[in-house]
């Protein structure tokens, strides 16, 4: 996701939402938030766990990827083409019983696919050259770069916008990525402003996280079509991706595609999908032993009530644990004091 997200034209969203860890993450962002104590602990561990591996993805794509993929970056480009493509058919099936029926909403996906597609071309077009000087910029500057950090993870959330992309329309990228060199090098020239970039990203987070979790629940129908429409503008995206290059390459096309790349990115969801049917079955067969026993013991001690012991205390405790074992050994000893009782009586 980390990696995806520092490429230019790939959207860390869509990852996410390929891999199947979307909906948890942004409703762990939601919980993180809320007024439930426990949940706001799973969710505080869950996204420190994702967020170093984010962190430790992004660094090293900035740091030591960065060449590589401006080497490869038709091989990599095809291979999130295969990524996105495969995707399509997984998210339908997964999401089939909440669109089925209501085709209406297919609208949704038109406007995904044109905002991605739109916003793609837009940049392309040449009639966008905004810029801002990191290292001398004013107050007006400043806020830019606060706006822009909102807009551009907001963008990254949503499956099918590049947060990378979004930087460059607004000028922001090229700066954005000198400053986290010059950061990490000891020059804090650029420090103000990547500060303030920060501080967008962060409020962008806790914003567009809780809108979006909410419209999940609300909209769940409009939303998936809505993803559905992003993700294929995203092959827009990727096609272009090469061009937002510090040194600007030509689109992908037939003459630098890979279809190595293709098969590759394909067969890493693929994989990634059989494995997450693999360890949800494995789960599943090892709460199944543990709900047979819960059946078992509710069984015996309805069993027993229905016999006529209502006690408590210790004995009520052995029976719960052991339901079965202690209704006989009742009922045995309930039939031989009705035979002491009748030879009393003779």
């Amino acid at each position: 996701m980390a990696i995806a997200d520092s490429v230019p034209g790939v959207s860390g969203g869509t990852i996410a939402y390929i891999m199947g860890f979307y909906q948890k993450l942004v409703d762990s962002v939601h919980d993180l938030f809320g007024k439930d104590r426990e949940k706001r602990n799973v969710a505080a561990r869950y996204l420190i766990k994702l967020g170093i591996g984010w962190a430790v993805g992004f660094l090293s794509a900035m740091l030591v990827l960065a060449a590589m993929f401006a080497k490869n970056i038709y091989f990599m480009s095809s291979l999130f083409l295969g990524l996105s493509i495969a995707a399509l058919p997984f998210i339908i099936h997964s999401e089939r019983k909440v669109i089925a029926g209501k085709y209406l909403n297919i609208v949704y996906t038109f406007l995904g696919f044109a905002i991605v597609a739109g916003l793609t071309l837009l940049k392309n077009s040449g009639h966008i050259g905004l810029s801002v000087n990191f290292h001398d910029a004013g107050a007006v500057d400043l806020i830019y770069v606060f706006i822009a950090g909102v807009i551009a993870v907001t963008a990254m959330i949503l499956p099918g916008i590049s947060g990378s992309t979004m930087l460059l329309i607004m000028g922001v990228y090229l700066q954005a990525v000198e400053g986290i060199h010059e950061v990490l090098t000891l020059d804090f020239s650029s420090l103000p402003s990547m500060i303030c970039l920060a501080a967008g990203i962060l409020f962008g987070i806790i914003f567009s996280m809780n809108l979006i979790s909410r419209a999940f629940k609300r909209f769940r129908c409009q939303m998936v079509y809505l993803i559905i429409g992003l993700l294929i503008g995203s092959f827009v995206a990727i096609v272009y991706g090469p061009t937002t290059l510090p040194e600007p390459l030509p689109v992908l096309d037939m003459s630098n595609f890979s279809i190595a790349g293709l098969v590759l990115g394909a067969a890493i969801l693929l994989a990634f999908e059989i494995l997450t049917g693999m360890k949800k079955k494995k789960m599943e067969q090892g709460e199944q032993p543990v709900q047979e026993v819960q059946n078992t013991q509710n069984a015996g001690a309805e069993q027993y009530e229905q016999n006529g012991y209502t006690g408590s205390g210790p004995q009520s405790s052995l029976i719960e644990k052991n339901g079965q074992k202690e209704q006989f050994r009742c009922s045995s000893h309930t039939g031989h004091t009705g035979k002491g009782a009748a030879q009393e009586e003779d």
